[in-house]
């Protein structure tokens, strides 16, 4: 019902004054429901205001004169996804850009107690739900595992072997990107190569993501035991 009220709403905005039927006007709402139940009501209204005022970059679509049906719907709200999900990825670009900045201003002591706790806040997830969390601060926890030398000095061969799993990955990411559309953003293998540092950092989250799976493995085969071995780690020797 909230649909059709919105859709409604929408066709009142843009100046139809043929209303679609009860029965077509749920199609419509059951076609919303299917293809962009990610958009809430304020995002349709204001996707369908963008358009009716063209400020809304859309292709060539020729509709009968006071008629109001799918194809319409779909050229408006693809369009609109567009614009915000680049806003979004600008906005977490921002968040991170200033979550770099905050670090880079932080003391020795803040950093150890920042790493820490994010290390905590991992670990606990991971002992709770015996699983690898969707998303972590992974240099943060590595920065704590380096501090507490909780990791082992790698041979040269596996230090090649993760830069080999950081190239592998970044490559499948790209192909995963291209392969949505988005032929522009399929820049991360190549970044690796170019940059040593960005490739560095990939090798460590590796590196971390390793160390949790072994927690992981160690929780479900022995629950009682939640820890991985120490091991002096040289920090100049690998990454």
């Amino acid at each position: 019902m909230q649909v059709k009220l919105t859709l409604l709403a929408v066709i009142k905005k843009i100046g139809i004054t043929n209303l679609p039927d009860e029965n077509l006007l749920g199609e419509f709402a059951k076609y919303i429901l299917r293809y962009y139940a990610d958009f809430n009501s304020k995002e349709i209204l204001y996707a369908f205001e963008l358009y009716s005022s063209q400020r809304l970059s859309v292709p060539e679509f020729k509709t009968p004169f006071n008629s109001f049906n799918t194809v319409l719907i779909s050229i408006v709200l693809n369009a609109y996804r567009d614009i915000r999900n680049k806003k979004i990825r600008e906005a977490a670009k921002k968040e991170e850009q200033e979550k770099e900045e905050k670090l880079m201003n932080m003391s020795e002591e803040e950093m150890k107690e920042y790493a820490a706790k994010m290390y905590q806040i991992t670990i606990d997830y991971i002992r709770e739900y015996k699983k690898m969390p969707v998303y972590a601060n992974w240099l943060a926890c590595y920065a704590h595992l380096k501090n507490k030398k909780l990791l082992s000095v790698l041979s040269q061969k596996e230090q090649d072997s993760y830069i080999q799993r950081a190239y592998k990955e970044a490559e499948s990411r790209d192909l995963n990107k291209i392969a949505s559309g988005r032929e522009f953003d399929a820049r991360e293998l190549q970044n690796l190569k170019n940059n040593q540092n960005a490739l560095f950092d990939a090798c460590r989250e590796l590196r971390v993501r390793d160390h949790f799976q072994d927690v992981i493995f160690q929780l479900t085969n022995n629950p009682t035991n939640g820890q991985t071995g120490t091991n002096t780690n040289d920090p100049e020797q690998d990454f």
